[in-house]
This record gives structure tokens, sequence and C-alpha cells, in this order.
């Protein structure tokens, strides 16, 4: 009795040699990337084949889809795709390759390889900042303008602050560095007026905190703030006192002039403050008003005013 011929399949131990090549920069939050797997195709295999990444947990917010491996190909770029709020991290080795292949139409035949990924974060932070209590004025004190900072993805390092001032803004000085120290949250900025700045309101200004990942990635996050300044004088005052004395029981006129500055055309309100010690005499509050350059103020004299001069009389 003769037994039917026993056919015998002898499967390969693998379909190819796989290498991965990580990108060759970082993936930065909300961009495309994507790394490289060079194949070696062996024992005549020329099909397709399958690559599926498997990422460590950590790996919040990146995604590798399955990726079809033309038949006959050698060589591709598998997209990696990094969510725009995903936090960065660096995967050393540690994304898990699986490649497979179907021999004879029936069996799948996989290899395993490692690739390294690194992504960064959009923004390491929010920059907010506090609108001051009051416009900035020249003087000796400077005035402060306060940025706030929310941390992310925990990061706890230094952010190097920049305020960029438009070129209308003269006289206006800010510090040369200014950061928020590692572990704060907020800065105050000292901002110098000069004597003789120009009035500005200045809105929407745009700040930027930079981080400097690893000393070579720059994270930039970006905010606004806004501040007014207000000029030290909207005019310079001379006064003409009366061409005569005035006698007790009459009225006399001095005539205030101004020369307007910043493009002021409003009203200005003028206001002379006598000393205490003067008796019987009244100068009233007056108006220069818009567009003007002088006015007349009556000084009004009582009969039994006593005589004598008045001197370095204020104006406001």
């Amino acid at each position: 009795y003769a037994l039917p011929p026993i056919t015998v399949e002898v499967l390969p131990t693998a379909l190819a040699k796989v290498t991965a090549t990580a990108p060759t920069a970082p993936i930065g939050a909300g961009k495309p990337g994507e790394f490289v797997v060079k194949i070696e195709r062996l024992n005549e295999f020329n099909g397709e084949y399958k690559i599926k990444a498997v990422l460590p947990p950590t790996a919040k917010g990146v995604t590798i889809d399955e990726f079809t491996v033309p038949a006959g190909a050698t060589e591709v770029k598998v997209p990696v795709k990094v969510a725009a709020d995903a936090p960065g991290n660096k995967f050393d080795n540690t994304v898990n390759l699986t490649v497979t292949g179907v021999y004879g139409g029936k069996h799948s035949i996989a290899v395993e390889a490692k690739v390294s990924l690194q992504t960064l974060p959009a923004a390491l932070g929010k920059i907010t900042s506090i609108p001051p209590m009051a416009p900035f004025a020249p003087g000796t004190k400077p005035g402060e303008l306060v940025v706030k900072v929310e941390r992310m993805h925990g990061y706890t390092g230094e952010y190097a602050l920049k305020v960029a001032l438009p070129p209308t803004a003269k006289g206006i000085t800010l510090p040369p560095t200014i950061s928020i120290a590692a572990n704060q949250n907020e800065v105050k900025i000292p901002v110098t007026i000069a004597a003789d700045a120009p009035p500005a309101k200045l809105t929407d200004l745009m700040v930027t905190a930079t981080v400097n990942l690893e000393g070579k990635f720059p994270i930039v996050q970006e905010g606004k703030a806004s501040f007014e300044v207000l000029p030290a004088a909207f005019a310079k005052l001379t006064v003409t006192p009366p061409p005569a004395a005035i006698k007790a029981g009459s009225n006399g006129e001095l005539v205030v002039k101004v020369e307007r500055l910043h493009g002021y055309t409003g009203a200005y309100k003028v206001k002379l403050t006598l000393p205490p010690t003067v008796k019987g005499v009244t100068i009233d509050e007056a108006t220069i008003a818009a567009n003007q350059t002088e006015v007349k103020i009556p000084v009004k004299v009582a009969a039994d005013a006593p005589a004598g001069p008045i001197a370095n009389i204020p104006v406001a």
C-alpha cells in the first residue's frame, strides 16, 4: 500500500531587513512630519508591506497611521501627525515598528524595527499683561508694565521677553534684557518716559516670550500689552502783567499766552493762585478756547485792598 505524497512548505523567517531613520529635526505641534524606512527585500519577495507603529504611552497627541509600502519599493517616508496641543516629548528608540509582508498570498511574516522621534510643543505658556492703573508720565520714577505667564506642559524654566515698541514711540525706554525667572509667573517691567516724550496711546503691543528648549529649539509664545503716555505739558505759558499798577477799587487785566505742544488743539483752563496773604484781589479762572493761543483775565481790586506788589503768582 502506497501513501499519498506529502507536501512540505518551508517559510522564510523574514521577508525584509528594515532600517528606520529618525526625522532630521523635531516635529512641531500642529505641523506635519515624517521618518524614513528603508527595506532590503529578502527571499525574492516583491509584494507590499504593511508598517504599523506602536507609540509609547507618553506620546500624547502623536499619531502614526498604518502605512502601506508599495510592491517593489525599497524606501518610503512614513507620515507623523502631531496635534496642535501636543506636549513636547522625546522618544529615543522607543517607537516600535512592525513591518509585515504576506508570503505566498496567505502567510503573514513580520519583522521588527525601532525609530526615534522628538516633538516640540507649540507653546510653553500663555502670555498676558495687566493694563497699568494710570497713564505713564515723565518723572523720576518709571512706570511699571506687568506681564504674566500661565505655564504649560510642566515647564518651570525662564522665559526671555521682548516688548516691541513701534517707531512712533519716542522717548520710551525699556530694559535691554527682560525675563520671567524660573518658577515665577510674572515680571514687572520698568518703563522710563523721557521729559520731552510726546503723548502716545500704545495698544496691542506684541510681547514675545522665548524658550530655547535644550538650548537650540526656540519656542515662542506671543501676547499683547497696552499703555498710554502723557506728556510733561501740553503748552508753554507766558503771562503779561497789567501795564500799570491797578488802583484800589478798579480793575485791570493780565494776558496769558500759550504755545501749543504735541498737536493739542483743545481748550485750556487757566487758574492763577494768589498767596493767602493777598487780600482784596480777585482773579477768576479763565478758559483759552480751542485753537486759540491767549486769554485776557480781569484782575479785580477791592476799594479797601492794601497796597503793595504781588509777585510770583503760580499759573496752571
